[in-house]
């Protein structure tokens, strides 16, 4: 039980880094001929970025921001939550809980077909 305790707090933190890498990195969409690249935050040609969005004003752009920087502060607060509920247990969980966990997959692996079908 504590090595599948300790895994999941490793996978908990390599996650939150890579949430807070994808952020701040400008590699979002790359050009064919890989000399150019945009990210959240900037835009790269042949190694020289700047702050020059063409769709910078973009509501969506906005959106996408705050949505990637909540994520990370989520993240962080989960892993408090996890750590502190870990250490304080005193009970066991109900059906409830794991019905609430089977329902996520479900809901994960539907948002996963709309996307696939999305882009046929």
């Amino acid at each position: 039980m504590l090595v599948l305790l300790a895994g999941i707090f490793v996978v908990h933190i390599a996650a939150a880094i890579m949430l807070f890498v994808s952020t701040i990195s400008n590699v979002w969409m790359v050009s064919s001929d890989v000399s150019s690249s945009v990210g959240l935050w900037k835009n790269c040609t042949s190694g020289n970025c700047d702050d020059s969005l063409t769709y910078g004003n973009e509501d969506a752009l906005k959106a996408v921001q705050a949505f990637m920087i909540l994520s990370i502060i989520f993240s962080i607060i989960s892993l408090v939550v996890f750590v502190d509920r870990n250490f304080a247990s005193d009970g066991h969980h109900g059906y409830c809980f794991i019905l609430t966990w089977i329902c996520f997959c479900f809901t994960f692996i539907i948002g996963i077909l709309y996307m696939v079908l999305r882009k046929k």
